[in-house]
């Protein structure tokens, strides 16, 4: 077996530790057209502002009573009253009103680097590929009301409207309809590398750990009416319907500006970008060492050669080592490198040796916030068909060098 070890947590995956990981180098990522976006109630559009709170720009109209927003793989998604999704570039150029149309009456959107997630009312949460196609409306059967959708490396997150936050694996197993509770009228939730946010209708955003642990019910107080709420490496953002305004605050909740952007006129569903990682970071994602922890050895090399395309080939490299298991990657000759909110994805697959045996298939997902360069894991190995050993960690800690 192998596995990963999450520095200061339990293994995931097997038994045997395998640790990590990667660097994207001490810069952070350029900030390059980066926006707060939401769905206005009023005119029926979906409208943008700068993060610096000016320059609201309206993008496409006739979006059919929009409620949820999401960002990703370069686009802006939004749910309709329509009984469809929408989506245009960031621009509001290309819009496609009907882009997914197996829903019913959606309301939360969420998108990661090979899904786009939605919340249909009346309990069931849809899901289909980034091109729309394999649309299943039916990916997980909640069976309660349902509102707002976030999505992160392991999990999927949802409102109910009322009183609870619910959670399911990425995969649509182990539904907790009540991961966390005492919300007060929920619509929005939003998720980073640490926390869980959502609205609560009496004007309080709400907080707590990924694991459902520290619930704050007024983490930001004050705004009477919030429906959407956001969150990027720096900001918790939120809608105001009422006043026509976006709030915003820390991530630790402090220097709250209720009035950050203002004339939204009746903002529901909210997104932030938090700026598109240019092609050159892609070019740039090596790293290689070793990280050791509890007299537990584990080391993984990466070297890359990554075009300065986004979604062009990527050719990769890498030995991973744990005891006496020795795992190492020929070539990714299926790859690609995509920027996601606050970070990128790459993922890919390739022919591997497995103590120096041939005829191992490995493939692997990774997501690293650019920020901190923090990273989740999931990777599967087969051979002839079959899986052999799978894992997967999160978040995993940057422990290692940039090479080159």
């Amino acid at each position: 077996m192998w596995s990963f070890r999450v520095p200061g947590n339990k293994v995931v995956g097997g038994a045997v530790v395998v640790v990590a990981l990667l660097a994207l180098g001490s810069a952070r990522a350029a900030q390059a057209g980066a926006y707060v976006y939401w769905a206005n109630d009023h005119s029926y559009a979906i409208e943008r502002a700068t993060l610096q709170g000016t320059g609201n720009q309206r993008l496409t109209t006739s979006a059919g009573y929009p409620s949820g927003v999401a960002v990703g793989d370069g686009h802006i998604y939004w749910t309709s009253g329509t009984d469809a999704i929408g989506r245009a570039n960031l621009d509001g150029s290309e819009a496609d009103q009907s882009f997914i149309t197996a829903t019913f009456d959606p309301r939360g959107v969420a998108v990661d680097g090979q899904h786009v997630y939605w919340t249909n009312y009346l309990g069931t949460i849809g899901r289909a590929n980034l091109d729309g196609s394999e649309a299943d409306e039916s990916f997980i059967d909640v069976g309660t009301a349902l509102q707002g959708l976030a999505v992160d490396s392991g999990h999927i997150y949802w409102t109910d409207g009322g009183a609870a936050i619910g959670r399911a694996n990425l995969d649509g197993t182990d539904v907790e309809r009540d991961f966390i509770t005492g919300s007060n009228l929920s619509q929005s939730v939003a998720v980073d590398s640490g926390h869980v946010y959502w609205s609560n209708y009496d004007g309080s955003v709400g907080r707590a750990k990924l694991d459902g642990s520290e619930v704050d019910q007024s983490f930001i107080a004050g705004a009477y009416g919030l429906d959407g709420v956001a969150v990027d490496s720096e900001h918790v953002y939120w809608s105001n319907y009422a006043s026509g305004e976006i709030g915003r605050a820390n991530l630790d909740g402090s220097n709250p500006e209720p009035g950050f952007v203002t004339g939204a006129l009746a903002p529901i569903g909210l997104a932030v970008d938090g700026g598109v990682p240019s092609a050159p970071l892609c070019s740039k994602l090596k790293g290689g060492g070793s990280y050791e922890k509890l007299g537990e050895p584990g080391r993984l090399n990466l070297h890359d050669n990554l075009s300065t395309s986004l979604a062009g080939k990527q050719e990769l490299t890498f030995s991973l080592e744990s005891g006496t298991t020795r795992l190492r990657l020929v070539k990714a000759e299926e790859a690609s490198c995509l920027p996601v909110p606050g970070g990128l994805s790459f993922s890919g697959s390739g022919r591997a040796y497995r103590d120096g045996g041939p005829g191992y298939e490995l493939s692997y997902s990774i997501t690293i916030a650019t920020d901190t360069g923090a990273a989740s894991v999931s990777a599967i190995l087969t051979k002839e068909g079959a899986v052999v050993d799978e894992a997967a960690a999160s978040p995993l800690s940057r422990s290692s060098e940039v090479i080159g």
